[in-house]
């Protein structure tokens, strides 16, 4: 998906609007078109992407399905794959409702660096563009982490990663081993 992404970059808006509403829509947003047609191209929608052309829908409508999970910008560093959800300030009708998205292909250095469709312009001049930002920028507000099929799911990924109070079924078992080899 991350190469796909980067071939995309310095397209305009016809290609994903065309895509998404059969038509070109003058003057439509059309961030969230990019990511959706990104994972059509892969074979993604209706796994661990919805289609959408709103930027909120993506965790909104994709985590009831078990599609992927919600991060808060203080919740998690993301990971290429991730999307990152901007709020640039508003009313904000729910907890994923966000203004734009793009695409993470790396995080280093305290940047995250992603790939991102109605960038640089009005929504009929801009382009995709790579685009990069400070992990603690004020407007992310944060990353929908699609489960992409063959990965890990988050409770096996942190299964023996304990912390002071867990009661998880890894500390169960490590208690009991514990016990055990006291005996």
């Amino acid at each position: 998906m991350t190469a796909l992404a980067k071939a995309q970059v310095g397209n305009g808006a016809s290609k994903y609007r065309n895509w998404f509403y059969g038509t070109y829509m003058s003057n439509t947003p059309w961030c969230a078109s990019f990511d959706s047609w990104l994972a059509d191209q892969c074979n993604l929608l209706g796994i661990c992407f919805i289609k959408t052309d709103g930027a909120g829908c993506f965790a909104r409508e994709g985590v009831p399905k078990g599609y992927g999970k919600w991060y808060l910008k203080s919740e998690a560093t993301p990971r290429e794959g991730d999307l990152i959800l901007y709020r640039y300030g508003g009313t904000y009708t729910d907890k994923y409702h966000s203004d734009h998205v793009g695409y993470v292909y790396k995080v280093a250095n305290g940047r995250v660096y992603s790939i991102e469709g109605n960038t640089n312009g009005s929504n009929d001049t801009s382009t995709v563009n790579y685009c990069q930002h400070s992990l603690s920028d004020y407007r992310i507000h944060g990353y929908y982490r699609p489960s992409y099929p063959g990965t890990k799911n988050e409770s096996e990924e942190t299964e023996m990663n304990f912390r002071k109070g867990d009661k998880s079924d890894g500390v169960l078992a490590y208690k009991s081993m514990l016990i055990q080899a006291e005996t």
